[in-house]
């Protein structure tokens, strides 16, 4: 798996927020600075700002009906709705 997709899924920074940390030299794949392009083995150990990721083992899913011109992304410069404008507050990190 990409560092960044097992950042997000393992934390609550989305992709783009990882691309940013690893871009900074903030995170590391076992003690190495990792790069955009490195992938997560299954024995990796991942820190982020010198904290070890956890991963999950235990996920939940919600269904969300996304309505007709909002958009999926955490903020938008355009000024449009996002789907975080209406998601009840306890699931806004989930996604």
């Amino acid at each position: 798996m990409r560092i960044n997709k097992f950042i997000s899924h393992n934390t609550r920074y989305s992709r783009r927020e990882a691309d940013e940390l690893i871009k900074q030299g903030l995170v590391k794949i076992n003690n190495k600075i990792a790069l955009l392009s490195d992938e997560v083995k299954f024995d990796d150990k991942v820190f982020v700002k010198g904290k070890r990721v956890q991963k999950r083992t235990q996920f939940s899913v919600i269904i969300y009906h996304k309505q007709k011109g909002e958009i999926v992304s955490k903020k938008d410069d355009r000024g449009r709705k996002t789907i975080y404008d209406t998601l009840p507050r306890q699931f806004s990190t989930w996604l």
